[in-house]
């Protein structure tokens, strides 16, 4: 499970550049370069750190189209509702690790 959050932190923090974090509120090319980027860190560490090919990648798959559903609904939250951002956040990093650790199971 730590290399899954380890993944999480590198791909939707460290690898997402602040233009990038911006952009992908307005437009989908850009959410799916952020989803390309989390999910080939996800793919490479979970690979180096235990599973087998084919449990990697459908590890993965689960894990970066879920990623994709989870930011694309905040950013129609955060577009059409007026509940404050922090908030918004929260709920979507519990998703996302929500979902690590499902696909951790």
């Amino acid at each position: 499970m730590e290399i899954f959050l380890i993944a999480h932190i590198l791909g939707d923090f460290y690898f997402q550049s602040q233009k990038i974090a911006q952009l992908k509120r307005k437009s989908k090319t850009d959410l799916y370069v952020h989803i390309a980027i989390y999910t080939a860190v996800f793919l490479i560490l979970s690979l180096l750190a235990y599973c087998r090919w084919i449990e990697c990648v459908l590890m993965t798959l689960l894990v970066g189209i879920t990623h994709y559903l989870i930011d694309y609904s905040k950013v129609k939250v955060e577009t059409n509702f007026r509940i404050p951002r922090i908030y918004v956040f929260f709920v979507d990093q519990l998703l996302h690790i929500f979902i690590l650790w499902l696909a951790y199971q």
